[in-house]
């Protein structure tokens, strides 16, 4: 109950939070389509022009991934555990992910394969591996921030 109500007492900050992660996944789909338009025309382009828009396509898609990956990583459990704002928190979070940034990228991924488990397996195995991801992210965030 305790837990519950901690997380009640955060829940602006994580309104806050979650308009930032929407505006933020907004400029990544108008950035995906301006990307689009570059588009090679033609029935067969080049292989050299499908590779560059798919590189340029992939770069753009990964910085995004990893902006939303930095922020998100830690500010959660730290709104919730220390009490601060939302942009605090995620600018902590960033840095934190900056600081750890092999560690993290290992833990991105193992978050997109238990995600790809879950969904393979018609969401029963989000069953399993939701409650694992809060709490390895949980102890992530107690090893990193303390």
């Amino acid at each position: 109950a305790h837990s519950l109500w901690q997380i009640r007492n955060s829940a602006p900050n994580q309104w806050i939070f979650a308009v930032v992660v929407f505006v933020i996944a907004l400029i990544w789909m108008r950035a995906a389509t301006i990307i689009h338009v570059f588009y090679p025309e033609g029935a067969h382009p080049a292989l050299e022009e499908l590779l560059t828009f798919f590189a340029v396509g992939c770069s753009v898609g990964a910085f995004f991934l990893g902006l939303v990956f930095g922020i998100s990583a830690f500010s959660l459990p730290m709104m919730v555990d220390r009490k601060v704002d939302a942009i605090s928190a995620s600018l902590s979070s960033l840095s934190a992910v900056m600081n750890n940034m092999g560690v993290c990228t290992l833990w991105a991924f193992l978050i997109f394969a238990l995600v790809v488990f879950g969904f393979a397996t018609a969401f029963l195995g989000f069953i399993m591996v939701l409650p694992i991801i809060g709490y390895a992210t949980w102890h992530g965030y107690e090893d990193v921030m303390q």
